[in-house]
């Protein structure tokens, strides 16, 4: 007599087998799945690169100085002409 050993909450616990084409389905269905999240993933890691790199455009446009560079003290070694 043989047991078949069943993988917690998988499909097979739960006595959800399905077929070939059931299977074939599913497959295509999560590869769809993640097709859409990358390319929605894409899209905003687009766009946000794309905001972020108007706004460092506009900030140079008007000589505004953006970051921690005003927090460094010059050099006191550097000689003033």
């Amino acid at each position: 007599m043989s047991v078949k050993k069943k993988i917690m909450l998988s499909r097979e616990s739960f006595g959800i087998y399905g077929d070939a084409a059931w299977k074939e389905r599913e497959k295509a269905r999560k590869r769809r799945e993640y097709t859409i999240q990358a390319v929605l993933i894409l899209i905003l890691v687009g766009f946000l690169a794309a905001v972020s790199m108007n706004v460092a455009d506009n900030l140079a446009e008007r000589h505004i100085n953006s970051g921690f560079a005003s927090a460094i003290p010059p050099d006191s070694t550097s000689v003033r002409r």
